[in-house]
C-alpha cells in the first residue's frame, strides 16, 4: 500500500511539474513577443519622426532656395536696367516707380521693393510714389553693398521698415555700372511674420519646432513663432558649435540644436545662400502615443501571464480530481471483485438458479443495450435535422406573417408585421449563409457545370429584390451589355447567391438612390469568355481605413455599423470563397458618401447547342 502511495505521489508531482513548465515556457513566449512588438512599435515610431523631420528640412531647403533666387534675379533685374540708364537721377523717376511695381508684382512673397541711390536716398519705391525722404545709408544692408564689390544676396533678417515701424526682413543686390562704379542698391523687404508663416504651411504636429538661421547664426525665420527667434545670434548653440562645421545635412537623435528640449532633430545647409534649415521635434511630445501603448503592452502581457496561470492552476487541479477519480474507480472495482468473489460462492450452492439469474442478467445486458443505442441514433437523428429545425421555425414565422399581413387592414399592425417579416427573412438568410459557409469550409460544397443564359441572371435576382428596395424607396436596375453571349456553363445556383449577397449588402446600406446590376464581357479567348458581375449602389461608401477587413468572416467595417444597420459579416466572406471556388476574383471600388460597387470575374465557358464547350480556361 505504501508503494502504491509512493508512485501516486510521484505521478502527482511529475504531471504538477510538466503543468507549471509549460505555463513558464509560453508566458516567456508571450513576454518575449510582446517585447519585440513594443520594440518594433518604438522603432517604427522614431522611423516616421526622422522621415517627417528629413522631408520638412529637404522641401524647406529647395523652398527657401527657390524664393531668394527669385528675389536675387528680381533684385538683379532691377540694377540691370539702372546700369542701362546710366544710373539714378536725383529726383522721384515715375518711370523707375513703374519698375519696381512691376517686378514687386511677379515676387508675391516680398513686401515691397525700393531702389536706394550712392549716398542713401530713396530713388524708387513699390508702395509709394515719390518714394519717403528716409535716408537709408545706416541701413545694415545698404553699407554691406556699398563696402564690397560682389558681395551677392545680402540678407538684413530683422530690421524695423521705415514706412510704419513692422517688423521686416532685408534683401539686397549691389548695382554696378559696366566699369564696376558703384550706383545704388536694390532692395526687398519681406515681413517677418510671412516667413514664420510659410513654415506654418508645414503642418507638423505639437512638439515640433523649425527654424532658419543665417550662416553668421542670425535667426530668420522660426515657427512657432517665438520672440527671440530673429533677435538672438545662435552661433554658440549646438547646431552651430558641433554639428554644422563638419557635415551640411545630418539627421540625429537625442540632440539639441538651439534651446529646444532634447529629442530628434534634422538640418540642412544651403548650397547656395548663406542659410541653415533645421526641424527638431520634442522626444517626449512625439513619443508619447508609444509611451501610452507602452503602458497597454504591460498590461497585456500581465493579464496573459494572470490568464496562463490560472490556466495552469485549473489544469493541476483537474488533474488532481482525474486521479482522484480513478483512485476511486480502482477502490470500486477491487469492491467489485469481492462482491463477484462472493457472489460466486454463494452461486455454487444455488446451482439450480443460475439458469434463471444468468438469463434474467442477460435480458438486463440486452436492454440496456438496446436503450444506448436508442439514444445513439436519437444524438444522430437530432444532429441529422438540427438545420431543418432552424429552419422551421422560421419558414413558420414567415408564413403566419403572410397571413396576417393578408387579414389584418390596421397599417400600423401592417408596419408591425413587415419589422417582424425582415427580420425573419434577415435571420433565415444569416442562418442560410453560416450554414452554406460551414459547408464551403468544410469541403462538402461542389462546383457545377451547366448551361445558363446570363442575361437572365441578374433579371432574376431583381425580381427577387425587388419589393425589398421598393420597401426603401430605392430604384433597382439591370445593365448588361450587348455582346453577351446567349448562353454559358458555370454553376447558376452559386453565381445567383454571390449576386444575392451583394445586392443584399447593396439595399442595406443604401438609403436613397438607385442600385444597379450589371454583367459584361471583358475578354474572349478561344471558346471561353471572362465576364465581370457588378452590384453598385448610391450607399454610405466604405473609408479607405476599413476596407482591408470587407471581406473577412464575422467582421464589419465599424461596430457602429452591426448597431445601425444589422448583420454579422458573413454574406461578403461567403461570396469570397464561393467565387474562389469557382476559380473567380471578387474586390470592390468604394468611396465614403459617393457609394460601392462590388464586382467578381469568372472565366465561363460560352454554350452551343449541339456541341461542348471548351473549358480550358475556365476556372
Amino acid at each position: 500500500m505504501n508503494l502504491d502511495f509512493a508512485k501516486q505521489w510521484i505521478a502527482r508531482a511529475s504531471a504538477n511539474r510538466l503543468i507549471f513548465l509549460l505555463f513558464f515556457f509560453t508566458a516567456g513566449f508571450i513576454d518575449v513577443a510582446i517585447f519585440f512588438l513594443a520594440q518594433e512599435d518604438h522603432k517604427e515610431r522614431v522611423a516616421q519622426v526622422e522621415s517627417l523631420l528629413q522631408r520638412t528640412v529637404d522641401s524647406l531647403g529647395v523652398e527657401f532656395d527657390n524664393e531668394l533666387n527669385i528675389i536675387e534675379r528680381t533684385l538683379s533685374g532691377i540694377g540691370e536696367v539702372v546700369a542701362a540708364r546710366g544710373g539714378l537721377p536725383p529726383e522721384a523717376d515715375l518711370a523707375l516707380h513703374r519698375l519696381t511695381v512691376r517686378r514687386h508684382a511677379l515676387t508675391p512673397m516680398v513686401r515691397s521693393i525700393l531702389i536706394v541711390r550712392p549716398d542713401g536716398s530713396q530713388a524708387a519705391h513699390s508702395l509709394q510714389q515719390p518714394p519717403p525722404a528716409t535716408n537709408l545709408a545706416d541701413r545694415n544692408y545698404f553699407w554691406a553693398q556699398a563696402e564690397t564689390f560682389d558681395t551677392g544676396l545680402f540678407i538684413e533678417p530683422y530690421l524695423a521698415s521705415s514706412l510704419d515701424g513692422s517688423e521686416i526682413s532685408a534683401f539686397s543686390m549691389r548695382i554696378n555700372s559696366d566699369g564696376g562704379q558703384f550706383l545704388g542698391v536694390a532692395a526687398a523687404s519681406i515681413a517677418g511674420s510671412q516667413l514664420d508663416d510659410n513654415l506654418a504651411l508645414q503642418h507638423l504636429p505639437n512638439g515640433y519646432r523649425i527654424q532658419i538661421t543665417l550662416a553668421d547664426g542670425t535667426g530668420l525665420a522660426c515657427f512657432p513663432a517665438q520672440a527671440n527667434c530673429r533677435r538672438e545670434n545662435w552661433l554658440m548653440a549646438p547646431l552651430f558649435r558641433d554639428h554644422v562645421p563638419s557635415v551640411g545635412r545630418a539627421l540625429l537623435q537625442d540632440a539639441m540644436l538651439f534651446d529646444e528640449p532634447i529629442g530628434f532633430a534634422a538640418y540642412r545647409v544651403s548650397g547656395r545662400y548663406p542659410l541653415v534649415i533645421s526641424a527638431s521635434a520634442e522626444k517626449t511630445a512625439v513619443m508619447a502615443v508609444w509611451h501610452r501603448n507602452l503602458v497597454a503592452y504591460f498590461f497585456t502581457a500581465l493579464i496573459s501571464n494572470a490568464a496562463l496561470l490560472y490556466m495552469s492552476l485549473y489544469a493541476a487541479r483537474q488533474f488532481a480530481a482525474r486521479r482522484e477519480a480513478l483512485r476511486a474507480l480502482e477502490e470500486a472495482n477491487e469492491s467489485l471483485e469481492r462482491r463477484v468473489s462472493e457472489r460466486t460462492a454463494e452461486l455454487e450452492h444455488y446451482q439450480d438458479h443460475l439458469q434463471d439469474m444468468v438469463h434474467a442478467r442477460t435480458l438486463e445486458l440486452a436492454q440496456a443495450r438496446d436503450d444506448a443505442e436508442a439514444a445513439s441514433r436519437a444524438k444522430s437523428a437530432l444532429l441529422a435535422n438540427m438545420t431543418h429545425e432552424l429552419r422551421t421555425p422560421l419558414h413558420q414565422i414567415s408564413g403566419l406573417v403572410l397571413i396576417l399581413q393578408r387579414r389584418i387592414e390596421d397599417e400600423k399592425q401592417k408596419s408591425s408585421l413587415d419589422k417582424i417579416g425582415g427580420a425573419a427573412r434577415r435571420l433565415q438568410t444569416l442562418l442560410e449563409n453560416i450554414l452554406e459557409l460551414a459547408r464551403v469550409e468544410s469541403g462538402r460544397v461542389v462546383i457545377e457545370s451547366k448551361p445558363f443564359a446570363p442575361a437572365m441572371l441578374l433579371t432574376d435576382a431583381v425580381n427577387r429584390w425587388q419589393a425589398e428596395a421598393a420597401r426603401k424607396g430605392l430604384h433597382i436596375e439591370v445593365a448588361t451589355s450587348p455582346d453577351l453571349p446567349a448562353s454559358v456553363c458555370g454553376d447558376f445556383v452559386r453565381i445567383a447567391e454571390v449576386i444575392d449577397c451583394l445586392t443584399s449588402n447593396a439595399i442595406k446600406f443604401t438609403s436613397q438612390g438607385t442600385i444597379t446590376l450589371r454583367e459584361t464581357v471583358l475578354e474572349h479567348k478561344s471558346r471561353n469568355c471572362l465576364m465581370r458581375f457588378e452590384v453598385a449602389d448610391t450607399g454610405i461608401g466604405i473609408a479607405a481605413e476599413y476596407q482591408q477587413a470587407v471581406f473577412g468572416q464575422f467582421t464589419q467595417v465599424d461596430d457602429s455599423m452591426t448597431r445601425k444597420f444589422g448583420g454579422a459579416g458573413v454574406g461578403l466572406a461567403l461570396s469570397r470563397r464561393l467565387v474562389e471556388l469557382m476559380g473567380g476574383e471578387i474586390g470592390f471600388d468604394s468611396e465614403p458618401a459617393m457609394g460601392s460597387v462590388f464586382w467578381f470575374t469568372l472565366w465561363l465557358p460560352m454554350y452551343c447547342c449541339g456541341g461542348e464547350a471548351d473549358d480550358s480556361v475556365a476556372g
